[in-house]
């Protein structure tokens, strides 16, 4: 049956199935609207975030109510899809509701569709019959279909004993998790210093970890590995847990967002969860304030790739000549490429150094900062190397968050991200 859910100001959500869902928005004190958009809670249809978009719009000298639909922070593996829509501002008497349909095709980050325009003036007098009490419905309608996933990932097996990269099992609940030490060393130095530090686990292949729920530390493993599995409403609060437990910054940003733009939870609830986890922007976003870029930089762990003293480099790529260290694991969980390289039938597989050609040594250190969960950032000079060797490397990952980064206002050149578009297939810049 159709999912029903009761929040302040939305009569009904429902979806019908996964491919098609409705939302009914009530908005109140309509009166007021102005030039400032009113959002209704978000639905998720076909794996993808929606919302109804209601504002006071003017065209010349009259003043419409404007009603679209908007597919919201684009998902980790974003899709091309065509969307057929009903929009309906409902009357008194439902025979008499005003109705369009649309249809659009969406491939790129945050797209909206252009519901109805409706005069102001006609919707604010009660003798038409779509205002009473200061109150107005709109109704939106949607399926979609022809749904082609962009650079898909895969859900992850960590009950898989026989996956090259992991060197170490983890024994919650009596069964055991396989993971790789230096992926969880990169993201954690709570972890970092059991795996590598002066303890009895440093050189154990099995380690049992106490006081989790081996589920809940899957799904952490989730987040932190390139997996398509997402954070829901179910497990954002064990995330923001563990994340706390184990000093894993990327986990706690990342849980946020869904706080800020999905999650299904009353805001004295947000505002609770943000002063006990210290998340700045959802505090901004509850008090209505600017959302800045605010990470937890203070946390976020520094690399440097030229040190071979650190622990969690298992091997050495030489470029032009010089040496940078990396952990074999994270790379290969990342690119099918450095994955088939580091542990399938090649030479290079028992390799403690490999050479790596036709690459600019400066140019591979800050595509590592991307990969890493490292707080250097991409720039308008490193997009187009950084796409480049995502492309080599077969690293959605890299290619997704370069994507973003053009995506938002910068200095770069329409002309050139449509080049850039074009040439990677980014659908979502297009």
């Amino acid at each position: 049956p159709p999912r029903k859910k009761q929040k302040e100001g939305v009569m009904r959500l429902q979806a019908d199935c996964d491919n098609s869902g409705v939302i009914r928005f009530e908005l109140d004190q309509i009166s007021t609207l102005n030039h400032n958009v009113r959002f209704s809670p978000v639905v998720e249809v076909g794996g993808v975030p929606w919302r109804v978009r209601v504002r006071k719009n003017q065209e010349t000298q009259n003043f419409t109510l404007l009603v679209q639909l908007e597919s919201i922070a684009a998902p980790k593996n974003p899709f091309t899809f065509d969307v057929e829509a009903q929009f309906i501002l409902i009357h008194s008497d439902e025979s008499k509701s005003f109705s369009v349909t649309r249809k659009k095709t969406f491939h790129r980050y945050q797209q909206t569709m252009n519901g109805f325009c409706r005069c102001w003036i006609k919707i604010m007098q009660e003798k038409e019959g779509f205002i009473k009490e200061d109150k107005i419905i709109v109704e939106t309608r949607f399926t979609i279909s022809g749904k082609t996933s962009i650079r898909d990932s895969s859900v992850l097996d960590f009950s898989d004993p026989s996956e090259p990269s992991n060197d170490v099992a983890l024994v919650i609940d009596g069964e055991k998790i396989y993971v790789n030490k230096g992926i969880l060393a990169v993201y954690s130095p709570v972890l970092k210093t059991m795996f590598f530090g002066d303890f009895a686990e440093k050189n154990k292949m099995e380690i049992e970890m106490k006081d989790i729920v081996r589920e809940e530390f899957v799904e952490l493993l989730h987040v932190i590995y390139p997996s398509c599995k997402k954070i829901t409403n179910d497990s954002m609060k064990y995330l923001l847990k563990l994340g706390d437990r184990f000093d894993i910054a990327y986990v706690l940003d990342r849980v946020e967002d869904f706080l800020i733009y999905w999650a299904e939870m009353e805001k004295k609830e947000k505002l609770e969860l943000a002063d006990q986890y210290k998340l700045i922007r959802l505090k901004q976003f509850i008090n209505d304030s600017a959302i800045t870029a605010v990470t937890r930089i203070e946390s976020q762990p520094r690399f440097d790739f030229t040190d071979p003293s650190e622990l969690s480099h298992d091997l050495a790529l030489v470029i032009d000549g010089q040496k940078i260290y990396v952990n074999k694991g994270i790379l290969a969980v990342h690119s099918p490429v450095f994955d088939t390289m580091f542990f399938g039938a090649f030479s290079e597989k028992d390799k403690e150094e490999i050479e790596l050609k036709d690459i600019v040594r400066e140019e591979f250190i800050d595509f590592l900062h991307v990969i890493y969960p490292s707080c250097k950032t991409i720039t308008n000079d490193s997009a187009e190397y950084l796409l480049d060797l995502g492309d080599r490397f077969m690293i959605a990952n890299v290619m997704n968050r370069v994507e973003d980064f053009l995506i938002f206002p910068s200095i770069m050149a329409n002309k050139r991200k449509l080049r850039l578009a074009n040439h990677y297939r980014l659908f979502k810049l297009q």
